[in-house]
């Protein structure tokens, strides 16, 4: 029997059906994308690993541009398809279009994801920041080549001042290696005058009010204690307030470590949600385009 046409309106109803079962698929790659770029904080870690810098902040920064790029060869695949002149992908080595642009895509795609999983894996990620201030203090003398010794017993007297500060016992300082006790010390005290609140554990002060409640007066007088060169004082401070910054954030954020697993989980759900979305956006762009030759047709 000779094929019959679908009449217009069964062609309407399958293309219907089609973009709602593919819309359907995409939406179930942005759950799964979304959820799992939540659940992995993938974003926080990323800027973490961005943000402080390095090779590791490089590695990072790749990550970030074959992540983009894999999104806009998709995006223009895409289009292509949707325009009426869809490659062949089955001959794709042999295509003029796709022969250049798969193996674009595939190293973007695979490179883009190691990348990512990388950055923010324990191999290449900044260790978490610490929760005690004698350890952000000995680690911003440390990376300007200060004596260990000079910088512990500097610290140590800074803590002697703080606890001062906040009308502590002498007996309740804490050594440098355990002074991470001096949080739950800092949230039950106010400190008048100062940044200090009842719900502060250092992590909330900024380099300036930090130093008034270490009673130092300037970053020459801190270096001087943390046997620094007091002309690093001002790389001192930066140091200094970089780390109080990254510990406030993560203590804001409430970000935890992810481990191995959580690097490559949370990456596979980027890519899950970075493709959804396109996919989601290109499911609309072919029968958007179909429409608009067939109201050519008729008017022809």
């Amino acid at each position: 029997m000779p094929s019959q046409a679908l009449p217009e309106g069964g062609a309407s109803s399958s293309a219907g059906s089609k973009l709602y079962i593919n819309l359907r698929k995409q939406v179930k790659y942005l759950l799964i994308g979304g959820a799992g770029v939540w659940y992995w904080q993938t974003y926080s870690h990323w800027s973490d690993c961005w943000n402080g810098g390095g090779w590791p902040g490089t590695l990072a920064l790749l990550a970030a541009v074959q992540l983009t790029a894999t999104v806009l060869i998709f995006s223009y695949l895409m289009l292509v398809s949707a325009s009426g002149n869809a490659p062949d992908y089955q001959r794709w080595q042999t295509d003029a279009l796709l022969k250049n642009i798969i193996p674009l895509l595939t190293l973007c795609l695979v490179g883009g994801y190691l990348s990512l999983a990388l950055s923010i894996s324990p191999a290449v990620a900044p260790a978490p920041p610490s929760d005690a201030l004698s350890s952000r203090l000995l680690d911003a003398a440390n990376s300007l080549g200060a004596n260990l010794s000079t910088a512990r017993a500097g610290a140590q007297l800074l803590l002697s001042d703080l606890t001062r500060t906040l009308g502590l016992k002498s007996s309740s300082i804490p050594a440098p290696s355990t002074s991470s006790s001096i949080a739950s010390k800092l949230s039950t005290f106010r400190f008048r005058g100062s940044a200090f609140s009842s719900s502060d554990s250092g992590t909330d002060l900024d380099v300036s009010s930090l130093l008034k409640a270490l009673r130092v007066p300037d970053g020459e007088a801190l270096a001087a204690r943390l046997g620094v060169d007091p002309t690093l004082s001002k790389t001192l401070l930066s140091n200094l307030d970089r780390a109080q910054r990254r510990a406030q954030r993560w203590k804001v954020e409430n970000i935890r470590t992810i481990g191995w697993v959580g690097a490559f989980a949370g990456s596979a759900s980027v890519y899950f949600l970075a493709l959804g979305a396109v996919g989601f956006v290109g499911a609309f762009a072919g029968p958007a385009k179909r429409l608009g030759r067939r109201g050519k047709d008729r008017q022809a």
